[in-house]
């Protein structure tokens, strides 16, 4: 094996050792952060945290404007243009974050909410802006493939926000100053990407190239469009929780969907390391294609149902032990919303599949449709059943949006066999999977 390749595979092995780390950690403290903050607030205050959080977070894609991925695509080809594509980006994103947040603000005076709410959007739409900028120099590390210093990054960004939020609660703090965290944090990441950039990565300074800006806008769009499909699936039941129910019900639900999210990690990581086998073997070996699919939809379903059954049955022990007697309405939102979670990893499988086929429009016209059911679902779901509502419609729009992504796979890659994929874990599958892998040169 050459050099070359041994360093590929060195960088390879590092970079998913550093990721899969660093997600594991940032998950922990994200949960333990969140159960202190909700037991600290109580769920009216907690409701108006996550609400903020879930309403600025919506504007993301289109202030980001999808040049985060397009920079690692163009930066990891000519990395000597890593100066002016970064700083076209950061002018770009300045402009259209600080837009897009003024625009946030007028929508909320529409939306029925407390002025102390609006004060944390206010809060929020600043370290929005501060994020976005940081975000473009951070895919710097990993257009040069230092996955390591992007983990690192992330790992001191939330450990930042995890010290001084607990620091706050301490000394007798409230909802308003906890929020000034965000913007706090974003400004000391955004300081530090700065100098890690340009001392270890850039060989000149940021600089701008309006003549740029065309070209990046035109590339970015299918990006930004796929990212916001997603974002407005994921966050529009809580602002339209608070628009009909108001914050006490945003909180419970809030403890819900976080306890789900929390148990996505390992799911996620197996469908993120299958992509690069996905595009090998649909061109080399469509066979092993589809007994990865097999194999691995069984692993998630198998996976995936054995722990809504469990959360199902322990939901209510689950919350009063992590969250208190106030939020014991959390435990039959949770007992719903559980059940998204194998619907959740094989959509996410077929998603995957489809686009490592070069299907990424179908793949965007799926998740599209997905976000239209979610929001009519919401609108008849969440006025009658609140948050139990929004839990059933996201029941109910990952089942269609699965149904849509399956039938896809069957008639665009019909050398799939659908029907295997969706049996019982069988205890052959691990080794049948190891030995499809590709044999390593020593």
């Amino acid at each position: 094996m050459t050099d070359n390749k041994l360093g590929t595979k060195t960088r390879f092995i590092k970079n998913t050792v550093a990721l899969t780390g660093s997600q594991v950690g940032i998950k922990a403290l994200s949960l333990v952060l969140g159960i202190f903050v909700a037991r600290y607030l109580g769920a009216t205050d907690y409701g108006k945290y996550s609400f903020g959080y879930a309403y600025i977070d919506l504007f993301g894609p289109v202030a980001g404007l999808g040049l985060n991925l397009l920079i690692v695509r163009e930066v990891s080809r000519k990395r000597e243009n890593a100066p002016v594509l970064v700083g076209t980006s950061l002018a770009l994103k300045l402009v259209s974050s600080i837009s897009v947040v003024g625009l946030a603000f007028v929508i909320l005076q529409f939306i029925p909410s407390s002025q102390e709410a609006r004060i944390v959007v206010y809060i929020f739409g600043l370290g929005f802006i501060l994020e976005h900028l940081y975000g473009s120099i951070s895919m710097v590390f990993a257009a040069f493939e230092r996955f390591d210093i992007y983990a690192m990054v992330q790992v001191i960004e939330r450990i930042v926000s995890f010290a001084l939020i607990l620091s706050l609660l301490y000394w007798g703090f409230r909802l308003i100053a906890i929020s000034w965290v965000r913007p706090l944090t974003a400004l000391i990441i955004l300081v530090l990407n700065l100098w890690l950039v340009s001392r270890k990565f850039l060989k000149s300074r940021l600089h701008v190239d309006k003549a740029l800006s065309p070209f990046l806008l035109k590339e970015g769009w299918p990006f930004m469009a796929d990212a916001l499909f997603m974002i407005v699936y994921l966050k529009i039941d809580v602002v339209m929780l608070q628009a009909f129910k108001g914050s006490t019900i945003v909180g419970w639900y809030a403890v819900a969907s976080g306890l789900l999210l929390a148990f996505i990690p390992l799911q996620m990581a197996v469908i993120q390391s299958i992509f690069p086998i996905f595009s090998r073997t649909y061109i080399e070996d469509q066979g092993s294609f589809s007994l990865y699919f097999e194999r691995i939809s069984r692993f998630l379903l198998s996976t995936g149902t054995a722990v809504a059954v469990i959360v199902t049955l322990a939901a209510s022990l689950l919350i009063s032990i992590l969250y208190g007697k106030e939020y014991i309405q959390s435990v039959s939102m949770l007992r719903i919303l559980i059940w998204a979670l194998p619907l959740m990893s094989l959509s996410s499988l077929a998603r995957t599949a489809l686009m490592s086929c070069n299907l990424q429009r179908i793949a965007l016209w799926v998740v599209g449709s997905n976000v239209i059911v979610n929001i009519v679902l919401n609108l008849f779901f969440i006025p009658l059943f609140g948050g139990h509502g929004a839990a059933m419609a996201t029941i109910l729009t990952e089942l269609a949006g699965l149904i849509l992504f399956l039938a896809f796979i069957r008639k665009k890659l019909g050398f799939v066999k659908i029907i295997k994929g969706l049996r019982p874990l069988k205890g052959d599958d691990f080794q049948a999977i190891k030995e499809l892998l590709p044999k390593r040169s020593i």
